[in-house]
């Protein structure tokens, strides 16, 4: 039942990470990314643990640190020994008494686990042992590469004009798109019923224009006013303001406003 559980949680993170691999992500991109020369927690990495921080796996010459878990792992290894001879004096007598081996909801997979777990603590030639070198895998490789890869991605997105936080519609700017669409709905509407009073007869009233430019227009025919519209050139022209307020180029928002208007 529990492996069971446990394929049934393997495929539910493979869902999950379908996304991932849409997005061309695998274990060469993290590897290269963490790579990267100019990162500066792989280098502090480098610094304080040496080669093994670059590559965990490939043999390298023993740093300081190194020296000095081999020297713990090697006291923890002799522990784990003298406990794992122990136990197993221990299951064996009992096993001759109770007739079983396995018990307790243990199965046959408990001594190769207990054995690999052994393993995981014996120091290897750099003087760190299996299970650092896989958590030095993980935050060298696997850390430092995912954090550059979500860094890239997120300097991307701003590059193209993307914002870490959605700015709200300020309630000027809804009231004045309000303002200009009833403005054209007004033009609109009345030049149908002009140009429909024109097919019955003759007429001499004028149709609804848009005049103007440069930020400002006016939508009428001489004696009927639907609107005007006119963008302000500068933001800001408090006395207050102009003394203590940076100087911000606005001419691409004004520009763009403008555009905006004329279609």
């Amino acid at each position: 039942m529990n492996l069971i559980k446990r394929f049934w949680w393997m495929g539910l993170l493979l869902v999950f990470s379908v996304p991932a691999l849409a997005d061309n992500v695998d274990y060469q991109t993290i590897a290269a990314a963490s790579q990267k020369p100019n990162d500066l927690s792989r280098q502090a990495m480098v610094m304080i643990m040496g080669q093994v921080a670059v590559d965990p796996f490939a043999p390298s010459q023993p740093t300081l640190i190194g020296s000095l878990f081999a020297i713990i792992n090697g006291v923890l290894a002799v522990m784990a020994l003298f406990w794992f001879l122990t136990i197993t004096l221990k299951t064996i007598v009992k096993a001759g008494h109770q007739g079983q081996f396995f018990a307790g909801g243990r199965s046959a997979l408990y001594p190769i686990m207990t054995f690999a777990g052994f393993i995981m603590i014996l120091p290897t030639q750099s003087g760190w042992s299996l299970a650092q070198l896989v958590m030095v895998w993980a935050c060298s490789t696997m850390g430092v590469g995912s954090a550059n890869l979500l860094t890239d991605k997120a300097v991307d997105m701003m590059d193209s004009g993307y914002s870490m936080v959605t700015q709200p519609t300020a309630p000027s700017t809804r009231s004045a798109a309000r303002g200009i669409f009833e403005m054209n709905l007004c033009k609109y509407a009345i030049n149908r019923e002009l140009e429909s009073l024109y097919a019955d007869g003759e007429a001499n009233t004028p149709l609804i224009t848009t005049k103007g430019g440069n930020g400002q227009y006016d939508t009428g025919n001489g004696s009927a006013v639907c609107g005007s519209a006119k963008t302000p050139n500068t933001g800001r022209t408090g006395t207050w303001n102009l003394l203590f307020d940076s100087d911000v180029d606005t001419s691409g928002v004004i520009t763009a406003q403008h555009q905006a208007l004329d279609t």
